[in-house]
């Protein structure tokens, strides 16, 4: 009713709308009909608004008005208002590469809350209420979106006190003899390096053995390495450190031990530039951190 005062035709405004100019004139009838008051005089070639009709334009026009003012606000509101975020990330490499970043993002982001879960379980995000996570599986939930934010595949380290104990592995076959370190995904029903090793990305090799000891997470990893009594799954990234000091040693450099993946999750209904922003945040931090 209010483009048809504005734009002075019916067939203007079925332009306008992409509709029959048959659908605006039911529309306005019925509109009509609603109010049961006669908004418009017509005759076969144009129209007069009445007096109840420049009443209820004037009316109409101011709650488009306010409508459209609404939805600047709310705009508004979402770029400058505070809110908090909640999200969830599995410990190890993810851990490794946004922790380091995380107070510089917040330094830059005074507008935003972050509630940082760091866990390696099956996650629901909408019964846990998360806005955000990155998962080492594709959740099973349907109404996420989902994308994949990194790969990489674990190589195999132990201490120097290891070797001295036990020997080093320089083959395949060797290294069924010794105690490895495997890991358990989030799912709790795929379980990490004990089917196959990578000579390439074409070419696997099965392994002959399966792990004794398995752990959800990289993050104790370390601290069973340095027990001197088993070998463990990580990367040059990881373990930079530790290598630079002679404290972890390489083994079997020719081979990958599974694949890592990584899968960033949000909820389809949450919008909001700050969401979008932390997303931008965590795609940048893999970015920067390419780990092979």
């Amino acid at each position: 009713f209010c483009l048809l005062i504005e734009l002075g035709s019916f067939s203007a405004v079925a332009r306008y709308l992409s509709i029959n100019q048959s659908t605006v004139s039911r529309r306005i009838a019925s509109l009509e009909e609603c109010l049961d008051l006669l908004l418009l005089k017509r005759n076969t070639r144009s129209f007069m608004i009445t007096e109840n009709g420049e009443k209820y334009y004037q009316f109409f026009k101011q709650q488009d008005n306010l409508f459209s003012t609404g939805i600047d606000n709310f705009r508004n509101y979402k770029q400058t208002d505070k809110i908090t975020l909640r999200i969830a990330i599995p410990l190890g490499i993810c851990n490794k590469i946004i922790s380091p970043m995380l107070a510089q993002f917040l330094q830059e982001n005074p507008q935003l809350t972050l509630h940082i879960f760091y866990q390696n379980q099956e996650l629901d995000l909408i019964q846990e209420n998360y806005d955000l996570a990155i998962t080492r599986h594709i959740p099973k939930q349907q109404t996420v979106k989902i994308k994949k934010l990194y790969q990489s595949y674990l190589n195999l380290y132990c201490s120097p006190q290891y070797l001295q104990h036990y020997g080093q592995p320089n083959t395949l076959e060797e290294l069924a003899k010794h105690l490895v370190v495997g890991g358990i995904q989030d799912d709790h029903d795929t379980v990490s390096f004990n089917t196959t090793a990578y000579k390439t990305e074409e070419q696997t090799i099965p392994l002959q053995f399966k792990a004794r000891l398995l752990i959800n997470s990289l993050e104790p990893a370390l601290e069973i390495a340095q027990s001197g009594h088993a070998i463990i799954g990580g990367n040059d990234f990881i373990y930079t450190n530790e290598l630079a000091r002679g404290e972890l040693v390489k083994l079997l450099p020719d081979y990958n031990f599974s694949l890592i993946e990584l899968f960033l999750v949000r909820i389809n209904a949450r919008q909001h530039i700050m969401l979008d922003k932390l997303i931008g945040f965590l795609e940048s931090c893999f970015h920067n951190n390419v780990v092979n």
